[in-house]
Parts: C-alpha cells; sequence; structure tokens
C-alpha cells in the first residue's frame, strides 16, 4: 500500500506525531512509498506573523525513509477568500498532476491521510479513491483561527471528516463535535519514541542542587503567565526555566524566571533530564481543552513529577500517578507535594511500555488489514 499524507508540519521540523505515524507505517511493512505534503497557508496573514517569529529547532535526527518524498506546496495565504483562492488553484497544477500519478501508480491499494483540514486535501479526497482514507484530528484547529479563516477551517474540516472513512483523535474531547459527522472515530493518544530517551539518572542526595521548575515547549496564548508568575514569587529558592519559542511579548518576569529559546530535541532532552519537575501550566479555554501533551510524555518518560493545570487529558493521566494540580494545592506547598509523586524506576518503565507510539498505533493495524 502507498500513502499520501498532508501534514500539519514539515518533515524536517521537531519529530511529532505525524512524523511518527508514517515511521509506524513503514516499519509494518504496509506502506511502501510515502508522498508527504509539507504544510501551506490556510488562514489569512496577520500583521503578528511579520512582528514576531520565533526561531524554531529543528531535530538534528536523521528523519530520512527511503519510501518517502516531500513535496511543497506553492500557496498564496489567500484560501480563505472563495475568489482568490483561484490564484492557488492555478499554483496547484504541477502538484496535482503529482498527486494523480502517485495514487494511479498505487492502483486500488491507496491511503490517503489528512493531518490537518486544507482545500488540496480535500480536493484528493473527491477526486481520487482510496482503499483507506484517514483523518487524525490532533487539535480543534479552527481554535487556532478567527474570522473568514476561522470559518473556512471549520468547512474544510466538516467536509474532510465526512468523506474519509476512519478518523483518528488524540484527545478524548476531539471527538465530541464531530461524531455526527462521522461514526468510525478511534482515540489514539499521542506517545513517544521511548527508545530514544535515555534512562533516568538517579538523583546524589549528598549533593543537594536548587529545584528546577521546567517547562518544554511552545509558549503562546494559552500559555498561563499570571500563574507561572505567581509560581516564582512564591518559591523564590526555585528556578523556574522555560525552554520554547515564544509566540507573545512576555511580562516583566521575576529573576527566578529563566526565558531561554528553542533548542534541537537532543539537547531539549539534556535539558529536561536537569529539571526536578516538569510544569504545563496552560491556561484552561476551548484552544486546550482537546490538548493531549506531547511535552508530558517527554516529563514523565524521564521519570520527573509533572505539576500542572487541569486541562485537556491531564486528568486522565493524573489516575495513573505522579501529577499534581495547581488547583488542587497551595503555589506554596506545590513544590512539595510533586516532589513526593516522583515516579520510581519500575513506575518509568511501565509508563514507557504504555506509552510508546508502537503501543498507540497498534490500534490502526486493523484498518490495514
Amino acid at each position: 500500500m502507498d500513502l499520501i499524507y498532508f501534514s500539519p508540519v514539515p518533515w524536517n521540523s521537531y519529530t511529532q506525531r505525524p512524523h511518527e505515524f508514517v515511521k509506524y507505517l513503514a516499519q509494518s511493512a504496509a506502506i511502501k512509498n510515502i508522498l508527504w505534503v509539507n504544510p501551506f497557508p490556510t488562514r489569512l496573514p496577520r500583521i503578528n506573523d511579520l512582528l514576531r517569529r520565533p526561531d524554531l529547532a529543528p531535530s538534528k535526527s536523521d528523519n530520512k525513509l527511503p519510501m518517502l518524498t516531500v513535496i511543497n506546496v506553492p500557496c498564496l495565504p489567500v484560501e480563505p477568500l472563495p475568489i482568490l483562492r483561484q490564484v492557488n488553484s492555478f499554483l496547484w497544477k504541477r502538484v496535482k498532476k503529482q498527486l494523480l500519478h502517485f495514487s494511479s501508480a498505487s492502483s486500488d491499494h491507496l491511503m490517503i491521510a489528512i493531518g490537518k483540514p486544507n482545500r488540496l486535501g480535500l480536493w484528493l479526497l473527491k477526486n481520487r479513491e482510496a482503499q483507506i482514507n484517514v483523518y487524525d484530528r490532533m487539535d480543534d484547529f479552527s481554535h487556532f483561527y478567527s474570522g473568514l479563516s476561522k470559518l473556512a477551517m471549520k468547512s474544510w474540516e466538516q467536509q474532510t471528516v465526512k468523506r474519509v472513512n476512519h478518523v483518528m483523535v488524540s484527545e478524548r474531547h476531539l471527538a465530541l463535535n464531530i461524531s455526527h459527522l462521522n461514526s468510525k472515530i478511534t482515540v489514539v493518544e499521542n506517545g513517544y519514541d521511548m527508545s530514544s530517551l535515555p534512562v533516568p539518572e538517579k538523583k546524589n542526595v549528598a549533593s543537594p542542587q536548587p529545584v528546577i521548575l521546567g517547562y518544554a515547549g511552545s509558549i503562546a496564548k494559552w500559555f498561563d503567565w499570571e500563574l507561572t508568575i505567581a509560581l516564582a514569587n512564591n518559591n523564590p529558592d526555585c528556578i523556574i526555566r522555560l525552554i520554547g519559542p515564544c509566540f507573545v511579548n512576555p511580562p516583566p518576569l521575576p529573576n527566578n524566571i529563566e526565558l531561554r529559546k528553542a533548542c534541537p530535541r537532543e539537547e531539549l532532552i539534556e535539558q529536561i533530564k536537569l529539571f526536578s519537575i516538569g510544569i504545563i501550566p496552560f491556561k484552561n479555554i476551548p484552544l486546550s481543552q482537546g490538548v493531549d501533551p506531547i511535552k508530558f510524555y517527554e516529563y514523565r518518560g524521564l521519570g520527573k513529577p509533572v505539576l500542572s493545570t487541569r486541562f485537556g487529558s491531564m486528568p486522565e493521566h493524573a489516575k495513573h500517578g505522579g501529577v499534581v494540580f495547581f488547583e488542587e494545592t497551595s503555589l506554596n506547598e506545590c513544590v512539595s507535594q510533586s516532589l513526593n509523586v516522583t515516579p520510581t524506576s519500575t513506575e518509568v518503565e511501565a509508563f514507557r511500555i504504555a506509552n510508546d507510539w508502537s503501543t498507540r498505533f497498534e490500534k490502526i493495524l486493523p484498518w490495514l488489514k
């Protein structure tokens, strides 16, 4: 079987769920050839796009797959506009021919997977029959948009959900507002390539170090600055270390908050190893309700306790231990309570087995048969 995958992230970016999805299919021997379509603009431009563009750090890992071809789509940021989008239709002529040629060569052994709704992907779903059509809903993408862009994304997504024969969602909440459009919805939670993580190091109690409350990931409108600053002020002896691209202007910060730029994944893992506690201070807003944060798996896979707000999948994760919620403790006690739930080596090993990507994607094997 061959695969055409419309990705929400570029192939040469930090390894995420889309990369792991196609790697799993390639390693399972179910897929022989992969055509990866890099993302292209699906919303109207904003002023912030020009004013603030943080540096993103690509992974140094070798992401090459011998059966994979990556294509870029020429596109102007006018997709939500009915008339102007016809310019893109003209620009897509060569890409459309490439998509049709690839799918024709696959005969009836073809999978089309949509990682983010878009008009070009919809065109292919309408013009080429595939044995398997999949939509992987990793986020409610419309919450990232506004105005005409939001309306267009909702329309593309609804049409996509209706046309595919399988829908994956990374968090149960993401199935709620689309279940009336497609009954074949499978919850495939996020995970991590646990084999890529080093064995957690045991703490040396003889040489105490400052407690580091660390955050690794993008900092945007869902990040709760007020809570993070209050955490720092109530724990002046702790270091609050925030690592990742910052898409917003941070407020004035206390001296014990460190704001560091994004770094390649390999360096980030070394930084997380230094954390005493992994923190996820997200606002509980519509955008975060359907989020299953990858950083949770990084923290716990490296043996770190997690201090988080109650959003998205975090209440479900807390049932298995190792998580303390800001809402259920005080800012003066949350650090000590989090340190008290530091997982044992046995718990870390069990967590790695249960949450590896290979375990997650086992759910889709019946589709391939």
